[in-house]
């Protein structure tokens, strides 16, 4: 049976039949424990605490039955009501609280995706490819193909390391193979150290090599810098869209550069080359820049290095515009002179 109370539905709780029988019993019980001294008067004093003991057994009965068939019949039932409306609540708010994990589940879970967009790939941006770089093969993959290119090679002389890979490997002469790609439509950029600056002396040292090794490197890539214009000056004439720019710098330079973009389909292959204190570049490691943020942030660091060497540039050629700086050669190539360069050298690798 059900009762409407304040607004609530109360369920009757089923009297207990056990309940009853106990209350019952214990009822009789006090009955005849009270009766008994009045049936054996010779008890004496002790009859007084048999009739309060089976005074308490009726008591105890009359509660058991009062507290099972009024109280618990009503109160039990109130009490499975508010339970349940308190377990409605805690489902309601047990869904909410579920929904909102799920939101925020997926929010984790896009601030994850974002960081490894943006920032996880980031950090595994530049890849070790070799503990030394000299001579790699990754360098020189632009000299077997004839793809149009954007090259941009920087450091403190490149060309003669090039060249020697080159005739390790039966290649020919760089300056041709310069040309060969820039009368394909390639462009070629190029900066390196400009020998007479000072401070060559102080980078030299912090390389763990000699003033005079330094200097001749560089009079090897100011004489291929030399031949290079001979090649190009024949090929003026000739449809050439391609371009080369050659500039001297004197600035310290914490890497070598090598960047190769193919115009096709806009991949770059991008290496460098860490400079670390007494040890020489060329045994230095190699590393691969392959995220397009990080490569960038290499490329604009040289960028801003060209242009801050305008004034020094050695040879640009972008047709009709073909210039090579003769005066700052010959003063270079006598600055060589001076320096510790053997003349054997300076005429072997220098032409006048």
């Amino acid at each position: 049976m059900n009762v409407e109370a304040k607004g609530h539905t109360v369920k009757r709780r089923p009297i207990s039949v056990m309940a009853v029988l106990f209350a019952v019993v214990m009822f009789l019980s006090g009955v005849v424990v009270v009766l008994f001294p009045l049936l054996i008067p010779s008890l004496g004093p002790a009859a007084s605490l048999v009739e309060k003991l089976g005074l308490a057994f009726i008591v105890t009965g009359v509660v058991v039955v009062f507290q099972e068939t009024v109280i618990k019949r009503w109160d039990t039932g109130e009490i499975d009501e508010q339970f349940t409306d308190i377990r409605q609540r805690v489902d309601s708010a047990t869904v909410k609280i579920d929904a909102r994990c799920d939101s925020l589940d997926n929010r984790v879970q896009a601030s994850f995706s974002h960081f490894e967009e943006s920032y996880g790939t980031k950090a595994l941006a530049i890849r070790l490819v070799a503990l030394q770089r000299a001579g790699h093969d990754s360098y020189h993959h632009w000299l077997v193909h004839t793809k149009q290119e954007e090259l941009f090679f920087a450091g403190h002389s490149v060309l003669h390391r090039v060249q020697i890979d080159m005739d390790r490997r039966g290649l020919g002469k760089l300056e041709q193979a310069i040309v060969t790609k820039v009368l394909g439509g390639s462009t070629f950029r190029l900066i390196f150290l400009d020998p007479t600056w000072d401070f060559i002396r102080r980078i030299a040292e912090g390389e763990g090599q000699t003033y005079e090794k330094m200097m001749t490197d560089l009079a090897v890539t100011l004489g291929i810098c030399k031949r290079l214009w001979r090649e190009i000056e024949k090929h003026q004439k000739a449809p050439i869209s391609g371009s080369v720019d050659i500039r001297v710098c004197k600035e310290v330079q914490q890497y070598a550069f090598h960047s190769i973009t193919n115009r096709e389909d806009g991949t770059t292959n991008m290496l460098v080359g860490l400079y670390f204190a007494n040890a020489l570049g060329m045994n230095s490691p190699l590393f691969s820049v392959e995220h397009k943020d990080i490569q960038d942030l290499f490329a604009n660091h040289f960028v801003a290095i060209a242009n801050r060497s305008s004034s020094t540039r050695l040879l640009e050629f972008s047709p009709p515009i073909c210039h090579f700086n003769h005066d700052f050669y010959h003063h270079c190539r006598k600055f060589l002179s001076t320096c510790g360069v053997l003349q054997t050298v300076i005429k072997e690798h220098c032409p006048e």
